[in-house]
């Protein structure tokens, strides 16, 4: 079972997990071998193909959903085993969190505070902010701190959520964009670019980041 779909960043990346948040799953074996026939058993539905991608919508938020993969080997060698039936089977359980703020609830927004640094400068260490403001009274706007050198923030950004990973964008002069991926021992990696100018020409130059950091807060 993988979940990664962005609607923001070309770095977001499929990752296999056992819990989602309700919209897009694809499923697929790790290696199809030709002449095997795979059949998903997904819920109370059936499907006879090797890899298939399905949508949940909210109604399945907070439930858990039993899927199995049946394999079955056409040719099968029944030198050791004669009633071997080629037939394997894998079961395993999907949990749909409630959500596209579930990621938020898991770390990476509100009081969450990474500590870390961008691959190109190990030794400038940052503590980076992402949270979620309440503007008005009644407008709720993401932003992120420090996350930029030239313009520390905070930045008002676009998001896209999975269960742990976060697309992001903010369409300003920079043209900021990126994907922050959370770690199950509360690391966090980012990979981000923006345009900012570093010379005397009015062309800003693309600027290309990593950041790996450890929750402190």
């Amino acid at each position: 079972m993988e979940e990664g779909e962005s609607l923001f960043s070309s770095y977001a990346f499929a990752y296999e997990t056992d819990t989602v948040l309700n919209g897009s799953v694809h499923f697929e074996p790790r290696k199809i071998i030709e002449g095997v026939e795979y059949r998903w058993e997904i819920g109370a539905n059936t499907y006879n193909q090797p890899k298939l991608t399905l949508w949940f919508s909210s109604n399945h938020n907070n439930t858990t959903i039993p899927i199995k993969l049946v394999v079955k080997r056409n040719n099968v060698d029944k030198t050791c085993f004669p009633n071997d039936k080629g037939i394997d089977s894998l079961t395993k359980n999907m949990f749909i969190f409630r959500d596209t703020r579930s990621l938020i609830a898991y770390g990476i927004w509100d009081t969450a505070i990474y500590r870390g640094y961008n691959l190109d400068s190990p030794n400038e260490i940052i503590d980076l902010k992402f949270y979620h403001s309440n503007r008005n009274g009644s407008f709720y706007q993401n932003r992120v701190i420090n996350l930029v050198k030239e313009y520390p923030g905070p930045l008002p950004l676009d998001i896209s959520a999975n269960y742990r990973m976060l697309t992001f964008k903010n369409n300003s002069q920079l043209s900021l964009h990126g994907c922050a991926f959370l770690n199950k021992n509360d690391s966090i990696s980012i990979k981000y670019e923006y345009r900012y100018g570093t010379g005397p020409s009015s062309v800003s130059d693309l600027i290309k980041k990593e950041f790996i950091g450890k929750k402190i807060k």
